[in-house]
């Protein structure tokens, strides 16, 4: 029991330590202009973005920077657990609308889902 213990604290650790990398890392959703199903990259709003992050491992603080750094004239829309778009491990999805983006957002593909079929 005391080593099933111990194995559990180390696995927690390395996962808190690897908060912003790891898989409980915050990351970009696909980005999508109002009225539009699919990604499309842009930089010239408005654009919808999504920040999927764990509220255990991100702070409120670090989602606001996140944000900053790459949305212009950000408006939060929601803020809610959404797996539909979302992983299990990072299940909260803030929501903003923005004026502009950066860049390096518009150009980031999003994570690579698993897939049943082959």
């Amino acid at each position: 029991m005391g080593r099933l213990f111990r194995l559990f604290a180390v696995g927690a650790l390395l996962v808190a330590g690897c908060a912003d990398q790891g898989p409980v890392g915050p990351y970009f959703a696909p980005l999508v202009t109002p009225g539009q199903r699919a990604a499309t990259p842009i930089t010239r709003g408005p654009t919808l973005v999504s920040l999927c992050y764990n509220s255990n491992s991100t702070t409120p603080e670090r989602v606001r920077q996140l944000v900053e750094q790459n949305c212009e004239g950000a408006e939060l829309l929601s803020n809610r657990y959404d797996i539909g778009v979302c992983s299990l491990l990072v299940p909260i999805r803030a929501h903003y609308s923005c004026q502009r983006i950066s860049a390096a957002l518009a150009e980031e593909r999003p994570p690579l889902l698993p897939s049943l079929t082959k």
